[in-house]
């Protein structure tokens, strides 16, 4: 859409209803190919800023329990869930993939 423009609530319903391609991406389980685009020190500030976004936004402190439902299917959820690892070492953490949704809402 041109000039800001929104666009129609029937693309956005579309998009909602249909994104299997999208969802079902899932990396393959020895694929460093692009990790290493991503390095130790940017892995760090991001944790850092979970640390601070939990801490200020939230409120949670890292002696807290925390559950942390992730995903590994992209390189970006793979970055985020080892920021929150950090930040929150204590933490439980559930792939989504790997388990049922009951076993998810049940944690």
């Amino acid at each position: 859409m041109a000039n800001g423009e929104a666009l129609p609530n029937h693309f956005i319903m579309q998009r909602l209803l249909q994104p299997d391609e999208i969802r079902t991406m899932t990396l393959p389980e020895n694929d460093t190919s692009r990790l290493d685009a991503i390095s130790a020190a940017a892995t760090e500030v991001a944790a850092q800023n979970v640390a601070d976004l939990l801490a200020m936004a939230i409120c949670h402190r890292p002696d807290e329990p925390a559950l942390i439902v992730c995903d590994k299917r992209s390189w970006l959820n793979v970055v985020l869930t080892e920021a929150y690892r950090q930040a929150l070492p204590d933490a439980t953490f559930i792939d989504f993939d790997e388990v049922t949704p009951d076993a998810v809402l049940a944690a």
